[in-house]
């Protein structure tokens, strides 16, 4: 998602807007970011968002900061402890440089900077432009350390949750390699199964009803056996009774 992202934001670098990207230092990614190197209006950070000193050095060089870095399925379904640190402990960092950077700004004591502007629109009301945008800047400022203190209050983690997710990606690892190669086999291996209890669950009533067709066959048979027998015995007494009119004409 984020090369992607990066591939869509280039054909407007150096004219709509500069980019500072962060990219997670790899051979893999040096090679793969070694034809943008000199790109007008782009400049390449190599490093990791859990690096507190690179996430603060991009934040303070940016305007906006577009977080679209994560660790993700299948792999991240594998390892929740890894993808709790990656895509929790990253976005904290940057939650974190955000907030020292306005701390950084508040520190310049806007009050007493807006507290002068004030004292001189009495003589001057041409300041009367600036003293309102950096009201409207503090104002701002102010709402955004809000809202970035309020959300860093919720991405505290749940350590039960992500025990409870451990121990049943345990589970499905233990089931894939005794039932299958992925979670598709095994449930399809569950289904396999549950057919044959079902047919385990009336094997009782199957064996009476063949024990009842079989009871029904057995006492037809037996009908038919004796029909064929008494058939049998005037057969043969026609039979006798031929052979001795033939023995006479001898």
């Amino acid at each position: 998602m984020g090369y992607e992202s990066f591939k869509m934001m280039l054909p407007d670098l150096g004219n709509l807007y500069d980019l500072l990207i962060l990219v997670r230092d790899s051979d893999k990614n040096r090679k793969l970011f070694e034809r943008y190197i000199g790109t007008k209006g782009l400049k390449i950070c190599f490093g990791d968002l859990l690096d507190k000193e690179a996430v603060q050095y991009c934040v303070d060089n940016s305007d906006i900061c577009l977080h679209i870095a994560a660790f993700v399925s299948p792999a991240a379904d594998y390892y929740p402890k890894k993808a709790m640190e990656n895509n929790y402990g990253s976005t904290r960092n940057i939650i974190e440089s955000v907030s020292s950077a306005y701390n950084e700004l508040s520190a310049c004591d806007t009050g007493r900077i807006l507290s002068d502007i004030g004292h001189a629109l009495r003589y001057d009301e041409d300041l009367k432009q600036i003293y309102d945008e950096m009201m409207d800047a503090q104002s701002l400022l102010e709402s955004v350390k809000q809202d970035l203190n309020a959300y860093a209050g919720t991405m505290e983690p749940d350590e039960e949750e992500l025990a409870e997710t451990e121990h049943r990606l345990d589970l499905i690892r233990s089931l894939e390699a005794k039932y299958g190669r992925d979670i598709n086999e095994v449930l399809s291996y569950k289904k396999e199964r549950e057919e044959r209890l079902k047919e385990l669950e009336s094997y009782e009533q199957d064996k009476q009803r063949a024990e009842a067709e079989r009871n029904r066959a057995h006492e037809k048979l037996l009908s038919l056996s004796e029909s064929l027998s008494k058939a049998r015995q005037k057969g043969a007494v026609r039979l006798c009774t031929a052979i001795l009119n033939e023995l006479k004409d001898l």
